[in-house]
């Protein structure tokens, strides 16, 4: 149960967006973190930076988890181990 727990003590769920993978969280990173988090992860990210994003027009119209915040990012789809990793970087948050 704990494993659980920690797994969404900041982190909340992710969906696919035109391409980005989004990652909804209860808080985001600061500028410093996102910047460390680029840094970091620059191995999953196929093209361009991780970004802090709004809800898309999609996520809104689904009523999608639209109050947390997010970031995006075009994800290798290979590396989820590494996917992982972030995820737990931003539970520490």
């Amino acid at each position: 149960a704990d494993a659980i727990c920690d797994f969404y003590r900041n982190y909340q769920s992710q969906r696919y967006v035109n391409g980005q993978l989004v990652l909804r969280m209860l808080r985001g990173p600061d500028d410093d973190m996102l910047e460390l988090l680029n840094d970091e992860f620059s191995d999953i990210v196929v093209a361009g930076r991780i970004e802090r994003v709004g809800p898309s027009p999609s996520e809104i119209a689904d009523n999608d988890a639209s109050t947390l915040d997010r970031i995006s990012f075009e994800f290798n789809r290979r590396h989820f181990g590494r996917l992982r990793q972030l995820i737990n970087k931003l539970n520490q948050l």
